[in-house]
């Protein structure tokens, strides 16, 4: 999946505490290519290819396993790859890299992040990311304490697929051009390698 720029998964889980609504600074963490979407809710947009981008947050900290470890918001069901200078992708260009060549030239960069606070379906309050935009010069943003990582559509790699949150494989898995893709070739020799190694 080309791009020319001449997108944990969101929400908060169990009793993890909200992120605070207004600006944050970030690093970009992890850039999943997540193959063409459709938009069952508005349907008349059409199918959108799609990339979902995280931040890791390191003035916010959650508890894992006792290590404290710096929190992540990713953009709801991804962004779509778009040329157009007026759409969310570039204003992540401007924020992350304005002379990125490839969507992996996007990791660890710092930026600012505005938290906003929306009710979901089910009536519950959910956290996302409303605007993305340059750090401040001179501001000094915390190094990831995580690996940063690019999965990519025409080139998957099985090691980051293993390092990718569920929900957003079963989007992957769910995209219009999933079937026969280089990806689905990746998780079914995955998924024979396992069935390999089982007894009989």
């Amino acid at each position: 999946m080309s791009f020319n720029p001449s997108a944990p998964d969101t929400g908060p889980k169990g009793n993890i505490e909200l992120i605070p609504e207004g600006p944050t600074p970030a690093r970009c963490a992890r850039v999943i290519e997540i193959g063409v979407q459709k938009n069952d809710l508005h349907p008349e947009y059409g199918e959108k290819n799609k990339v979902v981008i995280a931040f890791s947050l390191p003035n916010h900290k959650i508890n894992i396993n006792g290590e404290e470890k710096q929190r992540f918001i990713s953009v709801p069901f991804g962004i779509s790859m778009s040329n157009n200078e007026a759409s969310t992708m570039a204003q992540y260009v401007k924020a992350l890299n304005p002379h990125a060549q490839n969507l992996g030239e996007f990791l660890d960069r710092p930026c600012q992040i505005n938290i906003a606070h929306y009710t979901k379906r089910d009536g519950n309050t959910g956290e996302r990311i409303d605007s993305v935009s340059p750090i401040m010069p001179g501001y000094e943003v915390a190094e990831l304490d995580t690996e940063p990582f690019w999965f990519q559509w025409d080139n998957p790699d099985p090691r980051t697929w293993e390092m990718i949150p569920q929900f957003t494989k079963d989007l992957i898995q769910e995209a219009v051009n999933y079937p026969g893709s280089k990806v689905q070739e990746m998780v079914d020799s995955l998924s024979n390698d396992n069935t390999d190694d089982l007894p009989y």
